[in-house]
């Protein structure tokens, strides 16, 4: 939704795109949808989506780098998993 609002059409694409190799990943890694971390997911995409909504600017940035970060944190251990 944030991509799509901001007009740009790059990011709009690299958003696609990296949905795809996500969803590809989560099937190809775990062999299942991880359907556990839908609710904690939501959660952080909706705290962003809330804080643009209120103009808050600040901390829509904050709470995005944040769920970016953790999301890397945990692939990243997935990773070292499956190797």
């Amino acid at each position: 939704v944030i991509a799509e609002c901001s007009g740009n059409r790059f990011v709009q694409m690299t958003i696609k795109q990296q949905s795809r190799i996500r969803r590809f990943r989560d099937f190809t890694y775990s062999g299942k949808n991880n359907h556990e971390r839908l609710p904690i997911v939501y959660e952080a995409h909706m705290s962003v989506l809330n804080a643009i909504e209120q103009n808050d600017v600040n901390l829509a940035s904050t709470l995005l780098w944040v769920h970016l970060d953790k999301i890397a944190k945990q692939q990243k251990a997935s990773d070292a998993r499956a190797s």
